[in-house]
């Protein structure tokens, strides 16, 4: 992800994360920044979730998580489903932003 920042015209920082970089990426294709890091805030949910449920964060706190997914859920199966769609519906905004980006640049559309 380093290369496509890059590649757009970015400078990202070498302490910058994959989820950072693609924000870089989004920022390059004409996202404001607010905009930018809402697309990957369920990335960030599914990232925090497995250092805290993998028992990075004390009991108490990954507890409560638990019981709210739960709660809002039904089951962890649930809560994990729906974690997941809502990546798949961010991949598809990230892809989107590349391809019409690339559109724009080329001015040819890529089927």
């Amino acid at each position: 992800m380093k290369a496509k920042a890059k590649t757009l015209g970015q400078n990202p920082l070498d302490k910058d994360r994959e989820l950072k970089l693609v924000e870089w990426c989004l920022l390059r294709c004409g996202f404001d920044a607010e905009h930018a890091r809402s697309v990957l805030t369920h990335w960030h949910d599914a990232h925090n979730l497995r250092s805290i449920l993998k028992g990075h964060i004390s009991g108490q706190t990954a507890e409560q998580i638990r019981l709210v997914a739960i709660k809002d859920f039904g089951s962890f199966r649930n809560h994990f489903n729906d974690l997941c769609e809502r990546c798949y519906e961010s991949l598809s905004v990230i892809f989107n932003a590349f391809e019409e980006h690339q559109q724009d640049k080329t001015g040819t559309q890529n089927i």
